[in-house]
């Protein structure tokens, strides 16, 4: 088996733009459930329904990019981790940090 190629530069800035894109769609996410909480309190079926195939396009837009960045995540996050204390991989680790922090804030 050959070791994979070595994590570049590159790769790295590859990585934090999936990541922003998605944030971008967390926080899209974030928006519908709060939404979709409201429209749930008041009773606005048509809207809830609305909000929720919304929600939905925004979860399939997310496993899309998830499953694009699966296998550069595995290369490139012991590298970013190893390297923290530079701050282009400090940011990306902040963006990984914002990210997991939307994904609880949706599933709470």
């Amino acid at each position: 088996m050959t070791p994979p190629p070595p994590v570049t530069a590159a790769d790295v800035s590859v990585f934090a733009s999936g990541v922003t894109a998605e944030i971008a769609l967390l926080e899209q996410l974030q928006a519908a459930a709060g939404e979709q909480r409201l429209a749930s309190e008041s009773r606005d079926f048509d809207r809830f329904q609305t909000v929720s195939a919304e929600r939905d396009r925004l979860t399939r837009a997310l496993l899309d990019v998830e499953s694009d960045l699966a296998d550069t995540r595995l290369r490139v996050m012991p590298i970013i981790e190893s390297r923290s204390g530079d701050p282009e991989h400090a940011a990306v680790l902040d963006l990984c940090r914002r990210s997991g922090s939307l994904v609880a804030d949706i599933l709470h």
